[in-house]
């Protein structure tokens, strides 16, 4: 790039102007074409904005760029969405991240999050057989990127558990650690995972939920099935719901677990290092 386009008045509209033509999915001729590029320069300045030499002219150089573009977004997204990829095959796969990169392009210098958006974008694409497989499939493995990237936390200790006054357990709030997604998912979702992990056939969904705790407790992802009302239950506290409200939420649903049950799930949250806080009014 010439020293003139990098003044703070010009920087920004180089910026866009390069990820018009570089993101454009056909060619870097076509994109300096494109309205997006033509929105900041027009073709007859690419001179003043990029040099060619003897080996090759700015036209070519940009598509060293370009041609780089795609299969950068095809590694990254297949990275983060392994199973998503073998349930569709790579070339569909490749079709769907171009496709995709253009409706939610990378906005960062990182490409950790660009996936963030994948689940709700196949729930809206593609034949509807099998939508809701590849959208239910796509959130397990965001919630695992999550964790993943998610900072460490480190739990509520034993003392303070016992701390709690009994009567200031049902105004309570029990924070998750940072590293906890609780995921409703459609039934069949973990055995479709289980089995493109293990390269068997991958079975159909069913009707109604399930629930999948993705967690890391020290250097790896977890996951773990949970039955539905510890799920509704988890769900529920994760998102600030008082302890109390949780056990009117499961009460209120048809086959309500008993109390012990309850009790029992709460005891394991805790033990294993779900919870960082307590918070109980008035403290």
């Amino acid at each position: 790039m010439r020293p003139e386009a990098s003044a703070p008045s010009s920087l920004s509209r180089l910026q866009r102007w390069m990820q018009a033509v570089v993101t454009h999915p056909c060619c870097a001729p076509d994109g300096l074409v494109s309205s997006g590029a033509l929105r900041e320069h027009s073709e007859e300045e690419l001179p003043s904005l990029v040099r060619g030499d003897e080996r090759l002219s700015p036209v070519e150089r940009l598509g060293v760029y370009q041609g780089m573009h795609l299969p950068r977004m095809v590694d990254a997204l297949s990275s983060d969405y392994p199973l998503l990829r073998a349930l569709l095959g790579g070339h569909a796969f490749e079709a769907l991240v171009s496709d995709y990169v253009r409706a939610f392009p990378s906005r960062t210098y990182t490409l950790n999050r660009l996936g963030d958006h994948l689940p709700e974008f196949v729930a809206m694409r593609g034949p509807r057989r099998g939508r809701s497989a590849r959208a239910n499939l796509a959130s397990l493995e965001l919630a695992r990127t999550e964790v993943f990237d998610a900072p460490p936390s480190t739990p509520v200790a034993p003392e303070d558990v016992a701390s709690v006054p009994e009567k200031a357990w049902p105004s309570a709030r029990l924070v998750p650690i940072a590293a906890l997604r609780v995921v409703a998912l459609r039934r069949g979702t973990l055995a479709l995972a289980e089995a493109l992990e293990s390269g068997a056939a991958p079975p159909a969904l069913a009707r109604g939920l399930e629930h999948a705790l993705v967690f890391r407790p020290d250097l790896s992802v977890r996951l773990r099935a949970l039955a539905h009302h510890e799920g509704r239950l988890l769900r529920d506290l994760a998102s600030g719901t008082t302890v109390g409200g949780a056990l009117r939420n499961l009460a209120s649903e048809k086959g309500a677990p008993a109390p012990d049950a309850v009790f029992g799930w709460v005891r394991r949250f805790l033990a294993d290092g779900l919870v960082s806080r307590i918070l109980v009014v008035g403290s």
